[in-house]
């Protein structure tokens, strides 16, 4: 996509509304229609660059933290374990996730499995639109193939 400094993660910052430094003015389209940052935020997910995840957490109980405070609250509980679940068999994670995520000092979960515990965190909530920054390592197989990211479509 480019060179190191050339400002991608400026550019989807911007693209995805996330006001992280200096200030950006106009407005945003969705299919031809402008939209306010409510209506933006409510269909689009966003992953950043670096894994923010709480060393003490399994990954289980991470991406379902994620879901008890994003999905709707009329959804059930049972209902929200389902689709956790579901966001971790499909990003090939349901075997770790009673794993803790782990640190420097306490072993946990490889760093490769800590960026798709990131991106569950924002799947679980079936955005519309999903905006990632550096998704992968070139070295994480099969997720640096297209088929597997557009094949699921």
């Amino acid at each position: 996509m480019g060179a190191s400094g050339a400002g991608k993660t400026s550019f989807l910052d911007i693209v995805a509304r996330k006001r992280k430094k200096g200030s950006v003015e106009g407005e945003f389209f969705l299919n031809g229609r402008a939209v306010t940052d409510s209506q933006f935020k409510a269909v689009v997910g966003f992953v950043d660059q670096e894994d923010t995840l709480m060393p003490s957490l399994t990954v289980f109980e991470t991406v379902l933290y994620s879901a008890l405070l994003r999905l709707p609250k009329d959804m059930s509980i049972a209902a929200k374990k389902y689709r956790v679940l579901e966001t971790l068999e499909e990003l090939g994670i349901l075997g770790i996730k009673d794993t803790r995520i782990g640190n420097e000092g306490e072993r946990g979960i490889s760093g490769g499995e800590k960026r798709r515990v990131t991106i569950a965190c924002e799947l679980v909530t079936s955005p519309s639109i999903l905006f990632m920054d550096e998704p992968v390592s070139p070295f994480e197989r099969p997720f640096t193939d297209l088929d597997f990211w557009f094949g699921r479509l």
